[in-house]
């Protein structure tokens, strides 16, 4: 069974001149073998994302339905995460060369973080990212409460209405 990649942290990184980037050795751990440092580059709301070749393949095939005729919404769907992505490998020194057609529509400079985010990596410009760790900060408390209750068992969510019906 292939595994989930897991990725966290951030990393403080510069885009050289040939558009290639250094992806940490903490980050390439936790490739899979068998993709052999093939990536996947795409875009979400112009945040480069990277995945690894297989984990994309698995999500791609979980999420659009098998079937003759999909629906207009599903093949718009494909355009947009397929198209606009490309697949990309780490040479000997872990370095990847991101496709200019993404840096133009992410407008990342030179300047990146690389941010770990579960089982995909994102790319933002240090001052985007910064500027987005500060209000993520900001919100902390918002974020644990919300955290607390996604995290509750479904046994103790029972328990707490039957408490407030009695």
């Amino acid at each position: 069974m292939k595994r989930t990649p897991f990725f966290l942290g951030a990393h403080d990184l510069i885009l050289d001149p040939k558009n290639r980037l250094s992806i940490p050795t903490q980050i390439r751990k936790g490739f899979d073998p068998a993709d052999e440092g093939s990536l996947v580059v795409t875009l979400k709301d112009a945040v480069p994302w990277l995945y690894t070749l297989g984990h994309f393949r698995r999500l791609v095939k979980r999420q659009l339905a098998p079937g003759l005729m999909p629906s207009e919404l599903q093949k718009k769907f494909t355009y947009l995460t397929l198209s606009l992505g490309a697949e990309v490998d780490c040479d000997a020194q872990g370095r990847v060369v991101l496709p200019e057609s993404i840096l133009n529509r992410a407008n990342l400079g030179r300047e990146i973080t690389l941010v770990g985010v579960n089982d995909h990596i994102e790319l933002f410009s240090r001052a985007r990212w910064i500027e987005l760790r500060e209000k993520v900060i900001a919100q902390s408390e918002v974020l644990e409460a919300w955290a607390q209750e996604c995290l509750r068992p479904p046994a103790q969510e029972n328990q707490i209405s039957q408490q407030t019906k009695n």
